[in-house]
């Protein structure tokens, strides 16, 4: 029997809160070093205004950053950062934090720890963080580390200009002017984009579903712009379908390249066999599957013969 491999096309699966922090793999079109350049400011913002810790040590070589760790007393023994164990009428008497972040194998990991002393036991306990800091961190990186990189549109993403709606055609030069969180109704990630005219294309991306935060819309941005040269790798004898996908249309025996082109990147793809794959794409509808074997798009006879 032959295995299925599925392999999901994220930055990292979620940004999710475990034992070492909040993680989030930065963008392909970002170095690690324009990512720790970006990471040395907003960390130390965040850290001194609304932590109140006074010292930074940074290591530009390693990519860490973090702070001395800085013990409080609690007032009236209530908790004040993150969220404390749940326990049997505790007296909380005071609490330390510590915090780091670093950027390892292209992944941005930022960490508040925190432990408070109950002095009934006359033990510290470790206290889970609300993410708070973590995540603004990680949104301040994801947003500005974006901004002035040059590339083209996929899979039709519709922009707002002079506020009309229009879906851009496929493979049209673009540079992102801006990268902002805005939180008027949905909150939502919204990237502007300026074509060669200077003409501004606000692609808004809201958090819903699956795309539960800024890893994931920064992530879902990605799957209609791209960097790379698409047509890169792609023979001659498939040019005949350019025209087709610049317009966000399939057909059967596209390249694979193509397809993303047309479609945007697959929310996921499972490996069938050698030579075959199968691309999942999610809307808001639900989802459809499309095959592609040998790199070509094979859709099914819908003739009824």
């Amino acid at each position: 029997m032959k295995k299925t491999i599925v392999f999901a096309l994220f930055f990292l699966p979620l940004q999710l809160l475990a034992a070492d922090g909040f993680s989030c793999r930065i963008p392909d079109s970002a170095t690690p070093a324009a990512a720790f350049s970006i990471l040395q400011k907003s960390f130390s913002s965040i850290a001194k205004n609304e932590l109140n810790f006074k010292n930074i040590q940074s290591n530009a070589k390693l990519f860490t950053i973090g702070t001395e760790e800085r013990s409080f007393k609690l007032r009236r023994r209530t908790p004040k950062i993150g969220k404390f164990p749940e326990m049997h009428r505790p007296k909380w008497k005071k609490e330390k934090i510590r915090f780091t972040a670093d950027i390892k194998d292209r992944v941005l990991t930022v960490s508040l720890h925190a432990s408070a002393y109950n002095r009934r036991g006359r033990k510290w306990y470790p206290v889970q963080s609300t993410g708070r800091y973590e995540e603004d961190v990680i949104d301040s990186v994801l947003t500005r580390v974006i901004q002035g990189i040059h590339g083209q549109t996929m899979g039709s993403p519709t922009a707002v200009t002079n506020g009309q709606a229009h879906r851009l055609k496929n493979l049209q030069p673009y540079t992102v002017t801006n990268a902002y969180i805005s939180l008027r109704g949905v909150k939502k990630l919204v990237v502007d984009l300026s074509d060669k005219s200077g003409t501004i294309w606000k692609i808004s991306i809201p958090y819903l579903g699956p795309i539960n935060n800024t890893c994931t819309a920064v992530r879902k941005f990605f799957s209609m712009f791209t960097t790379k040269n698409i047509r890169a790798g792609v023979p001659k004898i498939y040019d005949y379908y350019w025209a087709y996908a610049e317009n966000g249309e399939i057909m059967d025996g596209m390249y694979d390249q193509q397809v993303r082109t047309a479609l945007g990147t697959p929310d996921s793809i499972i490996k069938k066999g050698k030579n075959k794959e199968e691309w999942i794409y999610r809307n808001d509808e639900g989802s459809y599957t499309l095959t592609m074997i040998n790199h070509e798009l094979n859709l099914p006879d819908n003739s009824g013969s």
